[in-house]
């Protein structure tokens, strides 16, 4: 991808679709709250255990209940996961900062910090599915690295300052945000997934998920490695920021830069020798080593998550699947195993302290584990040809004649200026997708097809004009034009003509 048309993605961003941000950084706010004494508070463990549970309880909730319908979540539910984030932080800081160890405080400010999490997480999502893969490569990552940069801004605040904010203003700005980007959303009309079709997403999907359950169970694992001085229990918890912000910035440049984009079979086989590496530092030279560990980890996690998240949301609006289903699909089996992690971390922290023996026999198990994933997940890569896809597109059309698909979310590349007529790419679709072939034999031009596949959608001139990088008047001029080619005077005439041709 070229400079300009990078700057030309850029150029579309509106600070509400970035506000995700502001729910991450209350969550960083949150976790490093506990450490300003460089301990744990006494139950902490305990809201940690709940706000986890909560959190994926939620996600495959929702999932689980949508999964025959044809709807999504109202935008008006941002107002609640806005509510109960601003009132699990308020009793996060009383339970844990300022002194009120309540235990009904505590199991409730769990709960609420769970339930705004998957709240967030399956609005958010639903709002990148309806952006397309174009705009989804930006919007994910770069919310990540504004969410750092927006916590070290707030832990500059004195307390009190410190406080209001993560209770009010964020938690407001993260509610106001959402429900400004789920008011333009405009979704598509929702298929419901067969058995047939919901084993061709399984086999599409389990090698991603896998990987990132993988990295993210050992990650939870090792962060419960004992740190010998406060200091390093601090500069463990700087270097997780940085890993996440790091991952942020990775995944950003790389989908704009590079040549081709990247799936995550290949980004884990990258990382793997990388955090393996990193493993031996701590195993043969001592604990001191455990921070930078976890920084590692939370790199490599958050690469191959921010991945996940993209291709969950194109995969989505590609086979116009119901995004909450795809989200509990993709997300919720790597909620449960972080989960999983963390709590046999936790069990396995008081031998750590008797036993560094033990701890590096964990360490040696945690790299066999991933060792194993990348075994699984190669298997069948060579009869696997590489195949560029489109805005929209992560796996191979239906007609490939590869074994099995690539999954790796591989960005549009070429030139995307406003008011161009001709396609940034050859459109490439799949039997589910729109059929061009009539729209070839009537004369309509690639950047047309682009234009009428999204008319056909569902989307208005305003949200084609977004999601194409083009003004609403060359819309309008490349939807007069393609109505006079294919001699129909409204959109559900041209349904009706597409469907004829099928």
């Amino acid at each position: 991808m070229s400079l300009s048309r990078a700057k030309n993605l850029l150029r579309g961003v509106r600070f509400h679709h970035l506000g995700f941000c502001f729910f991450w950084a209350v969550s960083f706010v949150v976790l490093a709250g506990l450490q300003r004494d460089d301990t744990l508070p006494e139950n902490w463990m305990l809201y940690a255990f709940i706000e986890q549970f909560a959190t994926f309880a939620l996600v495959g909730s929702i999932a689980f209940f949508y999964r025959k319908k044809r709807s999504v979540l109202p935008p008006r539910l941002a107002l609640v996961a806005g509510f109960a984030l601003g009132g699990g932080a308020l009793l996060y800081f009383l339970s844990f900062i300022l002194g009120y160890h309540d235990m009904f405080g505590i199991v409730s400010a769990g709960l609420l910090v769970g339930f705004a999490n998957a709240l967030f997480f399956v609005l958010w999502q639903t709002f990148f599915v309806t952006e397309g893969q174009q705009r989804a490569i930006i919007y994910i990552p770069l919310s990540a690295v504004f969410s750092i940069l927006l916590y070290f801004l707030v832990m500059l605040l004195p307390e009190p300052l410190l406080i209001f904010a993560t209770v009010i203003v964020l938690p407001f700005l993260a509610m106001f945000t959402l429900y400004a980007s789920l008011n333009e959303v405009e979704l598509y009309p929702i298929q419901v997934a067969d058995k047939v079709r919901a084993r061709k997403i399984v086999g599409d999907l389990w090698k991603p998920v896998f990987c990132v359950c993988a990295i993210g169970f050992v990650w939870k694992l090792v962060s419960h490695f004992p740190m010998s001085e406060s200091s390093e229990f601090a500069l463990g918890g700087i270097a997780v920021l940085i890993g996440f912000g790091a991952a942020g910035l990775f995944v950003v440049f790389l989908e704009l830069f590079s040549p081709r984009g990247f799936d995550i079979l290949r980004v884990y086989q990258i990382l793997f020798p990388l955090i393996t590496g990193i493993f031996l530092l701590p195993t043969f030279f001592g604990a001191q080593y455990t921070s930078l560990l976890s920084g590692m980890l939370m790199f490599g996690f958050e690469v191959v998550n921010l991945l996940l998240l993209i291709i969950c949301a194109v995969y989505a609006a590609q086979k116009k699947l119901s995004p909450l289903v795809m989200y509990g699909i993709c997300i919720f089996p790597t909620l449960v195993f972080m989960s999983i992690g963390d709590i046999l971390g936790s069990f396995l922290n008081p031998m750590f302290v008797y036993d560094f023996a033990f701890a590096v026999n964990v360490l040696f198990v945690c790299i066999y584990l991933l060792s194993m994933v990348l075994v699984l997940v190669s298997r069948g890569k060579r009869s696997q040809e590489p195949i560029v896809h489109t805005s929209e597109d992560i796996v191979a059309p239906s007609s490939h004649k590869a074994k099995k698909p690539l999954f790796g979310v591989v960005a549009e590349r070429g030139k995307a200026e406003e008011g161009s007529n001709e396609s940034s790419a050859a459109v490439s679709r799949g039997d589910d997708e729109c059929p061009i072939a009539c729209f070839q034999e009537r004369g309509v031009s690639p950047r047309e097809i682009e234009v009428a596949q999204l008319l056909l959608k569902g989307n208005s001139v305003a949200a084609i004009s977004r999601k194409l990088f083009i003004s609403e008047n060359t819309t309008r001029g490349h939807t007069k034009s393609i109505y006079k080619k294919m001699n129909v005077h409204s959109r559900q005439e041209l349904i009706d003509a597409v469907e004829k041709n099928e």
